[in-house]
């Protein structure tokens, strides 16, 4: 009895330590099951914050491909019950996760997966009758089309109910920055002049940056402005070494500002975590510029600015010569219709259509918002949403390059 009271304790503890091995030292895993006669491949990916689980759900007619960003402990098969529901052309399905927990409807639109945004954005009536039956059988999805409230500050007007409770806008108003989340809008002012075009701003992790415009006696940068987004306080980061007033930013990468002053003809990261300002790049060196999320060394220190979209062949083999740019998670591309398309899980083959608006402009992705400008607006989509108007501002029709930002507290 001692004995299988023993390898019955040691069974335990082996189960105990494993489950705690995974928890804390596995990140990413993958399984296959069946649900409802679905074939489902799960896919699992812990990136920061993000627990997102990815699926590729198939029968022999139907195919369907998503991603769920909620933390279940790492636990696998999440997906328990598939809910089907047919509409002339249009096709969804409704997964219920473990403990009763539901995102979306997944659609195919003439065999196309097109998402419940994009639905209701053509006024396809099949969406609505499939809505009335799914909250009839007693369910319910997180897109809703009701009137957001507005807020007005000054000339800008912002839609604080469409913005995911744990992001934070930012958007420069020539002095300083408006800051937006869920509970409003408060302003933030750097300078006592107008600054028109913002080339010397950017948010570095958890920090606002700003390029002080009270220059020293030989008309030089001496410090930055650091405004924390989490903290709300502004502190001053001093220079060693001045840069030129012909200084100009490359871009961010891993947390670290990257900077060029063309009158040295000297590169330099910033890390303003350890406090460290290290020269990166000169005419001996040569100069890093960001390309396809990888640095690679050019000669010439002008015009070196990080491009953020990337390459992919198996996807412009098949779509061409998209803008194409890498989510957390997922690729997005946009064509030539201004179509914006989401790729998950590698399924080239398998592009689901986001949304559709003209004149796309600053495109911006982060985990699964997509954020841009068109006309004077400022735009988001994400999964729970939908694609929703943040804010609105006229200036945005005249100045709109790099007015913006986005980042999750």
């Amino acid at each position: 009895m001692k004995k299988i009271f023993k390898f019955i304790l040691f069974l335990i503890i082996c189960c105990v330590l494993y489950k705690f091995y995974i928890f804390i030292f596995v990140n990413s895993f993958s399984s296959n099951y069946v649900v409802n006669k679905y074939d489902v491949f799960e896919k699992f990916n812990k990136t920061g914050k993000n627990n997102v689980y990815s699926f590729t759900i198939k029968n022999k007619k139907n195919r369907y491909v998503f991603s769920y960003n909620y933390n279940f402990y790492k636990k696998r098969q999440i997906i328990k019950d598939i809910k089907y529901y047919k509409k002339n052309k249009l096709k969804c399905i409704y997964p219920i996760y473990l403990d009763n927990k539901y995102s979306d409807l997944y659609c195919l639109y003439s065999d196309s997966q097109v998402s419940v945004s994009y639905l209701k954005q053509i006024s396809n009536k099949d969406i609505d009758s499939i809505i009335s039956k799914l909250d009839s059988d007693g369910y319910s999805i997180s897109y809703s089309d009701k009137s957001s409230s507005s807020v007005k500050s000054d000339f800008i007007t912002v839609y604080k109910d469409n913005i995911v409770d744990d992001y934070i806008y930012t958007v420069w108003y020539y002095k300083g920055i408006n800051i937006i989340d869920s509970n409003g809008v408060r302003k933030v002012k750097f300078s006592l002049h107008d600054k028109y075009e913002n080339d010397l701003s950017m948010i570095v992790g958890d920090y606002y940056v700003t390029f002080n415009q009270r220059l020293n006696s030989n008309h030089e940068y001496s410090s930055l402005i650091l405004y924390n987004l989490i903290t709300n306080k502004k502190s001053l980061f001093k220079l060693k070494k001045p840069l030129s007033i012909n200084t100009y930013i490359n871009g961010v990468y891993n947390n670290k500002l990257y900077v060029t002053d063309n009158d040295s003809r000297k590169q330099y990261s910033i890390d303003f975590v350890s406090k460290k300002i290290k020269k990166v790049g000169d005419r001996g060196l040569g100069y890093k510029k960001l390309t396809n999320s990888k640095f690679e060394v050019i000669r010439a220190n002008k015009d070196n600015y990080f491009d953020y979209t990337v390459n992919n062949k198996s996807i412009t083999k098949l779509y061409g010569d998209v803008t194409l740019y890498k989510g957390s998670y997922s690729y997005y591309y946009i064509n030539d219709s201004d179509e914006v398309y989401e790729i998950i899980n590698n399924e080239y083959r398998h592009p689901i259509l986001l949304f559709k608006v003209n004149g796309i402009k600053e495109l911006k992705v982060r985990d699964g918002n997509v954020s841009f400008i068109s006309d004077n607006i400022i735009y988001n989509y994400n999964d729970i949403n939908g694609l929703k108007e943040i804010v609105v501002d006229n200036e945005l029709r005249y100045n709109y390059l790099n007015v913006y930002d986005l980042m999750k507290k």
